[in-house]
């Protein structure tokens, strides 16, 4: 039975192109380091106190299908595609695999929409999946696979590079700007707006979020291929998806992200990625008095450099 449907798997990989459909597979591993950035006590900029406070990493095996939609001979739209893809991803606390729908109407637009569901466990100190107990005033971690965090999105994308206008490997200009719609949830522990974590994140909740991007991209045909500045927004659409016990804490608080970005392309196959991230994140008068994040009231936005964060993918 399993050399039947190796078997089948070939003949598949070589039938698919006759068809018009191509496949395109990848592997990426991310890793991002957090450097201490003092007490969220006040507004301003918090300094960095120390290199180290948390580590991060992942890696995701991408398999996609492509099917090529053209509307015509125009360049604006004789490169249309239909893309279904596959994913799987595995941090040290958690594995959840995932599906995304992308289809690109013009070559200026980018729709997509996908799903994604997972477990959790803890691992030396990190909370997988927990969820937040009023009483004790501390996240208490659920058993592995006892819930199950699941996200539901669609996303569109505008795209613009310079060289479309002005022919020229020395002229892409390149921006991109990006809206996300997104319900997370966890299946238990998240009930009557109690905060959750998912993946060592703390303070989420079962809601509707939207995370907005927008970046500009100078591309080069250098080894370093591109540098870029990337802004994002991040928020839910409603407080109601907290308690309103946690009502003085802001839950309708707007992290900003700005994040200088380096781009190597070493070979058709292999780039890495390099982010260096400010994020802003909510400030309390009273930080330091022992009191549980989401039981804080938010007096005000405080800047901090939240990581460094590296992304290397191989292509098939």
């Amino acid at each position: 039975m399993k050399r039947s449907a190796f078997i089948y798997m070939i003949i598949l990989a070589h039938a698919l192109p006759l068809y018009g459909v191509e496949t395109a597979a990848s592997i990426t591993a991310d890793l991002a380091i957090y450097p201490e950035a003092g007490i969220d006590e006040g507004g301003g900029f918090a300094p960095v106190t120390g290199i180290y406070t948390a580590a991060e990493a992942r890696i995701t095996g991408d398999f996609s299908l492509i099917w090529p939609v053209p509307f015509g001979d125009n360049p604006l739209v004789s490169g249309n595609t239909l893309i279904f893809s596959t994913q799987l991803e595995l941090t040290p606390v958690s594995i959840a695999p995932a599906v995304k729908l992308t289809f690109t109407p013009i070559a200026f637009l980018v729709f997509n929409a996908g799903g994604r569901i997972g477990g959790a466990w803890d691992f030396i100190g990190v909370q997988g999946l927990a969820s937040y107990d009023a009483e004790k005033r501390t996240y208490i971690s659920l058993s592995p696979f006892s819930s199950f965090h699941y996200e539901l999105w669609a996303e569109g994308i505008f795209q613009f590079d310079l060289a479309a206008l002005l022919p020229g490997e020395w002229n892409h200009v390149v921006f991109l700007a990006s809206y996300k719609a997104m319900y997370e949830a966890i299946t238990r522990g998240g009930e009557n707006g109690k905060p959750w974590v998912w993946q060592g994140l703390y303070e989420k909740a079962n809601g509707w979020k939207y995370i907005s991007s927008v970046v500009i991209g100078y591309q080069m045909p250098l080894v370093l291929q591109m540098a870029a500045v990337q802004a994002e927004f991040e928020g839910y659409y409603s407080p109601s998806s907290y308690h309103t016990r946690y009502e003085p804490w802001n839950p309708s608080f707007v992290t900003i992200s700005v994040s200088p970005i380096l781009n190597f392309q070493f070979t058709e196959k292999q780039s890495l990625l390099v982010q260096f991230r400010f994020r802003s994140r909510r400030g309390y008068e009273d930080a330091s008095s022992g009191i549980p994040v989401p039981e804080r009231e938010h007096q005000t936005r405080q800047w901090y450099f939240d990581r460094i964060a590296l992304s290397y993918t191989y292509r098939f």
